[in-house]
């Protein structure tokens, strides 16, 4: 709104104002020439409008990667997410797992990584579980798990029974499992 009129001899000239005084340029209207009102609020707005933009950008990227950088999985998630499973004793009984809650137990063991490789051979296993066989799964990762007579034997690392845990009840649970198995689903 205009407030103020000044008249001069050649020209008539207004003074103007806007709702935000203290935020707006005055300017001047002639009769002769238009012009425009630019506010300091609107380049205010429009910096923290693109500032905004910008966090936005930058957070939603920073989720995006940390989101596609899937944390490692452990070697028990990896051997709950496999699909079928091959048990076998030493004296080469053989026995495919198809349902696969018939072997969740595994991961319930009390057994921790052991710091030293153990002196017998890979091949004294008294009981094996390979899961995700090539024979059987293709284009995955084959998990092989070996009961030893003093240790447990996954993939390439070594485990044993934690204190206060007795081993034998460990290659119990494996002799019992592998029996269960080949009553279950049949041996091969």
């Amino acid at each position: 709104m205009c407030s103020e009129t000044f008249r001069s001899e050649t020209t008539a000239r207004m003074k103007c104002y806007t709702l935000f005084d203290n935020l707006c340029y005055t300017t001047y209207v002639s009769e002769s020439k238009a012009s425009t009102t630019r506010c300091l609020w609107r380049k205010k707005a429009m910096k923290k409008a693109i500032t905004i933009l910008i966090t936005v950008i930058v957070i939603m990227a920073l989720t995006a990667c940390s989101a596609s950088k899937e944390k490692e999985k452990s070697i028990f998630d990896r051997i709950q997410e496999s699909s079928v499973a091959l048990m076998e004793s030493s004296d080469g009984v053989k026995v495919y797992v198809w349902n696969m809650q018939d072997l969740a137990s595994l991961s319930s063991l009390q057994i921790e990584e052991a710091p030293l490789e153990p002196a017998d051979k890979e091949e004294d296993w008294l009981y094996r579980i390979t899961y995700n066989p090539k024979d059987k799964v293709s284009n995955s990762e084959e998990i092989t798990v070996s009961f030893h007579r003093d240790y447990i034997q996954i993939g390439s690392e070594f485990y044993l029974a934690k204190q206060g845990v007795d081993y034998d009840d460990i290659l119990e649970w494996a002799k019992s499992k592998h029996e269960y198995l080949v009553k279950e689903y049949g041996a091969e």
